[in-house]
């Protein structure tokens, strides 16, 4: 079971996935935007992050850039 940090700002999507994720025994954590993520990724420290490439703050791409600072453990 990993703990997974899911972003992505379609409540719709990110349901569907959490859904999925959680189903195959992994704890998730969601975040609607990049900053957001950022600073979860900060205080959880997750295994692995699912990041939607187009937020609505910053893109998927800085998000990942700052998940990654922010968590360096993270895959």
């Amino acid at each position: 079971m990993a703990h997974i940090l899911l972003v992505e700002d379609d409540v719709d999507s990110r349901d569907a996935l959490r859904f999925l994720l959680e189903h195959s025994g992994h704890r998730v954590s969601v975040a609607g935007g990049g900053r957001e993520a950022i600073a979860l990724a900060a205080s959880l420290e997750p295994d692995w992050a699912v990041i939607d490439i187009g937020l609505p703050d910053i893109d998927g791409y800085e998000a990942a850039r700052g998940v990654r600072q922010s968590a360096p453990s993270i895959r």
